[in-house]
C-alpha cells in the first residue's frame, strides 16, 4: 500500500503505525496478513493535506519556484473557500489588477534590513507565520517605529499598548499581525470587506501576509525581475 501523506504531518504518523508490520509471530497455520485500510477521496484531498500540514505543500512550492502559479491563482486557493462571499469579491477585485507579489521599495528595505540583522537573509530559517507578522509590521514606517523597539529588546510580544495613537490603517495591520501570531482572527471578514474602514492598500498587505503565512518565503520569489530581500 502506498503512502498518501508526507512527513511532518499528524496523519503521516498515524498512517505509519497502521501499515507497520506487527511484532507478534505469525500463526502456525501460516497465511498472509492483509491490511484492510482504505482511504476515501476526502482523506487524500489537497484541502485535507493543507489543513494538516505545518509547512507549505512541496507540490505548491515547486509550482511557485518554477513560476507555474500566478499571483491570482495563489490568492484564489488561499481565500476563495475560506472567506465570506463579500470579502472574497473585494479581494478578487483588489488583486486582479496586480500582476505579481508587489510592495513598495521602502517596505522591502525595512523588512530586508531587519532580516539580515537578525541572521535570516531572504527569510531563511524563519517560520512563515513570523515572516508574515514582520511583513505587516514593516508595511508602514510609523508602525515599524512603534513596534521595532520590542524586537530590539529581544522580545516578540505584540501588546495592545502599541495601538495607542495609531492611525486606523496602522491599527488594522497591527491587529492582523497579532492575530497571526496568536493563531486567531483579530479583524473580522466583515470589517475587511468594508471599503470605508479598510483601504485597498491595507487589504493587499493583509492578503500578501496571509500568502506568506501559508507558503512562506517562497511567495517573495514571485516578484518579477527582482532579487530576494
Amino acid at each position: 500500500m502506498g503512502n498518501y501523506f508526507m512527513g511532518n504531518t499528524d496523519l503521516a504518523g498515524m498512517e505509519r503505525e497502521m501499515i507497520r508490520t506487527g511484532r507478534t509471530p505469525p500463526p502456525m497455520a501460516g497465511g498472509a496478513r492483509l491490511c484492510r485500510l482504505r482511504y476515501s477521496p476526502t482523506d487524500v484531498s489537497c484541502r485535507r493535506c493543507r489543513g494538516e500540514r505545518r509547512q507549505p505543500c512541496p507540490s505548491e512550492v515547486s509550482e511557485l519556484e518554477t513560476g507555474a502559479l500566478s499571483y491570482q491563482e495563489l490568492v484564489r486557493r488561499c481565500f476563495q473557500n475560506d472567506s465570506s462571499s463579500v470579502l472574497w469579491e473585494r479581494i478578487k477585485r483588489e488583486t486582479e489588477r496586480v500582476p505579481a507579489f508587489s510592495w513598495a521599495p521602502e517596505h522591502r528595505t525595512r523588512l530586508g534590513r531587519y532580516l539580515r540583522r537578525a541572521g535570516h537573509p531572504g527569510g531563511e530559517g524563519i517560520s512563515p507565520s513570523t515572516l508574515a507578522v514582520l511583513y505587516l509590521l514593516t508595511a508602514k514606517g510609523t508602525l515599524w517605529q512603534r513596534t521595532e523597539i520590542s524586537l530590539k529588546k529581544g522580545t516578540f510580544s505584540l501588546s495592545p499598548f502599541f495601538e495607542q495613537e495609531m492611525g486606523l490603517q496602522e491599527t488594522v495591520l497591527y491587529r492582523t499581525a497579532r492575530g497571526i501570531q496568536r493563531r486567531r482572527t483579530a479583524v473580522s471578514p466583515e470589517d475587511l470587506a468594508n471599503e470605508d474602514l479598510v483601504e485597498a492598500d491595507t487589504l493587499r498587505h493583509i492578503v500578501n501576509a496571509r500568502l506568506i503565512e501559508r507558503y512562506g518565503r517562497y511567495v517573495l520569489m514571485m516578484r518579477e525581475e527582482e532579487a530576494l530581500i
